[in-house]
């Protein structure tokens, strides 16, 4: 068999076509894909009971559809959230030993409980003082045999005819 002869030094190699370049994921059209932070989280939770999703929207730099798109959950909960917050705290105030417990209390049987709360003022023909020290603790019916002679009798509720 021939033996095939050395390759000349003086001839040029043929050159090979450069590769072409690396073809490059295409171009994404828009703004990237929004993704909520935890703070703008609270801050929807906040503001989902008393602003419109339009101010919400415009306060976070989206759309309307982003914002019902990616904070549905706090949009849908918010609400009773803080409905439940605000009427625990209230029940706890209302509980309370502190000077506001009798307004609380008075507010929450009103509008929880208004056919028995709200009734006609009753005239009274006796004089009570605004604040009575005791040195102890009384009963309802002492406390009606000490300073309500002219109320109405323990154990009975006022009603509009009275």
């Amino acid at each position: 068999m021939p033996r095939k002869p050395p390759p000349n030094p003086r001839r040029r190699a043929a050159r090979k076509p450069p590769a072409p370049p690396p073809v490059a994921a295409p171009a994404r059209m828009g703004q990237p894909p929004f993704v909520p932070t935890e703070n703008q989280r609270k801050w929807v939770i906040g503001a989902a009971g008393i602003a419109s999703h339009a101010f919400m929207a415009k306060r976070l730099g989206i759309s309307k559809g982003t914002l019902r798109k990616n904070f549905r959950r706090e949009l849908d909960d918010a609400l009773p959230d803080m409905a439940i917050a605000v009427h625990a705290n209230f029940f706890n105030i209302a509980t309370g030993k502190d000077k506001a417990a009798a307004w609380a209390a008075d507010r929450w049987l009103e509008r929880r409980m208004p056919h028995m709360w709200r009734v006609q003022p009753v005239e009274i023909d006796a004089v009570v003082r605004a604040s009575i020290v005791m040195a102890e603790p009384m009963s309802e019916e002492e406390w009606f045999r000490e300073y309500g002679s002219n109320l109405a009798s323990p154990g009975r509720t006022p009603t509009r005819t009275d």
